[in-house]
């Protein structure tokens, strides 16, 4: 589907390809290791080619966009790297993570190197509207860290905290690409805010669906089942299934000890889960939000590009990993 959803701006693409090559070179022989290493597991690229789409709803992908596609996507990698540190997590793409195969402070350096890398790139647009953007988008990204960890462990995590939580750490960050695209190919206020609100909405599908993944069977997602559950994060099917009468008191007995999960009581706690409509829960939760997204894209006129966008949701929703 990626491959479908990319073609309209395949040229762009390419472009923004060979961007992101020379910005991941490096003179340092550690970085140069790191970003090679990176560059074999980047996966689909789903976010950059998400702003080259919006670029060019809102009035045609120009350099800049290019800019800005290769500044988000080496943010993204940069909050990467540091998540995988403060989570402690050895596996990211079913390969091991930069701190596993080399250390925390390679990763925690190399994470702070990019960032480095997308100040100066938003910088050469000489946009103060992007510049804005990427400070309060960075800000949120740490918000958003910082409100699950203070929430790590607690049964007690409502569906509220559960949405800001992923608006701050995942939604923000498909927002402000959605809006960078708009403002980079000139378009007006009004646009750039709906195509804000659209990556906004995608945003919340991508991380709900990857919230999902951790009820399911590791060997289709390429990380380990449970992860989240292990580090004490309670996910939108799980507060559902707390919230069940029916299956709140033996979900609780099993969650006293969120660290030592055995593999039969993640086996158990995701039995439960599912038994108590929590993924289904989740899933309607995606379905509401896809039909927002559908209706904000409905102010632009009929495109390949806005053809690429809706099926960008159902990618989301849908995807394996």
């Amino acid at each position: 589907m990626i491959d479908r959803i990319r073609k309209p701006v395949e040229a762009d693409f390419l472009k923004y390809r060979q961007l992101m090559v020379s910005s991941f070179s490096s003179d340092n022989e550690i970085l140069s290791s790191v970003s090679a290493y990176l560059s074999e597991s980047q996966g689909k690229q789903f976010r950059p080619v998400f702003l080259l789409l919006s670029a060019a709803i809102a009035g045609g992908v120009r350099q800049s966009s290019v800019t800005m596609a290769v500044a988000l996507e080496l943010l993204h990698t940069a909050s990467l790297l540091h998540d995988d540190v403060v989570d402690v997590s050895d596996q990211r793409r079913s390969r091991p993570t930069v701190n596993a195969v080399w250390n925390n402070k390679t990763a925690i350096l190399s994470g702070d190197y990019f960032l480095s890398k997308v100040i100066g790139l938003v910088a050469s647009t000489f946009s103060p509207a992007l510049m804005q953007g990427l400070a309060q988008t960075g800000q949120s990204l740490a918000d958003g860290e910082l409100l699950q960890l203070s929430h790590a462990g607690s049964l007690t995590t409502n569906e509220q905290t559960y949405f800001e939580i992923i608006q701050k750490k995942t939604a923000s960050l498909f927002a402000y690409s959605a809006y960078a695209g708009a403002v980079t190919a000139g378009a007006d206020e009004n646009t750039a805010s709906v195509l804000r609100q659209f990556g906004m909405c995608l945003g919340y599908i991508f991380q709900m669906r990857d919230d999902v993944f951790d009820f399911l069977e590791s060997g289709q997602i390429g990380k380990p089942a449970g992860a989240d559950l292990r580090e004490g994060k309670l996910t939108l099917p799980l507060i559902y299934a707390l919230n069940s009468k029916d299956y709140s008191l033996p979900l609780k007995e099993l969650l006293r000890d969120f660290s030592n999960l055995s593999t039969q009581q993640l086996q158990e706690i995701s039995r439960l889960t599912f038994a108590s409509g929590g993924v289904t829960y989740a899933n309607d939760k995606m379905s509401e939000i896809k039909t927002k997204a559908l209706s904000l894209l409905e102010s632009f006129p009929e495109s390949e590009f806005r053809s690429s966008l809706a099926m960008c949701l159902d990618y989301a929703m849908n995807r394996q990993r």
